[in-house]
């Protein structure tokens, strides 16, 4: 029976954010500003480390003071919310949103950090808190945050139409 080899994995967290727009990805805040800069230096630090014919195995990010590299929280597709949802960390950790590169835009974009913390605890619509890019202009999107009946925050990303 095909159903006995499916395994179900259940992890519990305290916030997770919910992309209504599909295109969007939440990172760690604060550090990352720089992120595009640490990683040319990153790769720079290696190349360098690398034309002393220092071997792979040897090289430690700590003592080559390699910066570490930035990266998005981890997105899943959930069947309850028929989305793509992001598990976030502590409220007190700041987030950028990325809105990724699409119909032939290049780059990426970001968004100031914010707190989930600071999100309104509401149904969306008017009391939604609007989401600044990092020129702070006023992106297209908004967030809302629901308590959950496992007393976890939802934390969900809606485009300006829906508001």
């Amino acid at each position: 029976d095909p159903q006995e080899l499916v395994r179900s994995l259940w992890l519990t967290v305290r916030n997770f954010a919910v992309d209504h727009i599909g295109d969007v990805l939440c990172e760690q805040g604060g550090h990352n500003a720089h992120c595009t800069n640490k990683n040319n230096e990153n790769k720079q630090k290696l190349s360098w480390w690398k034309s002393k014919k220092v071997p792979a195995s040897k090289l430690d990010s700590k003592k080559a003071n390699l910066p570490l590299s930035c990266q998005q929280f981890s997105a899943f597709s959930s069947k309850h919310h028929r989305r793509r949802i992001t598990l976030l960390p502590s409220s007190m950790v700041p987030i950028n949103l990325v809105r990724l590169a699409t119909n032939g835009t290049d780059g990426t974009r970001r968004s100031l950090p914010f707190h989930t913390k600071d999100i309104p605890l509401c149904d969306g619509g008017v009391e939604s808190s609007p989401i600044k890019w990092k020129d702070s202009q006023l992106s297209e999107y908004f967030a809302y945050k629901k308590l959950s009946s496992n007393c976890q925050f939802e934390i969900h990303i809606i485009p300006e139409f829906v508001i």
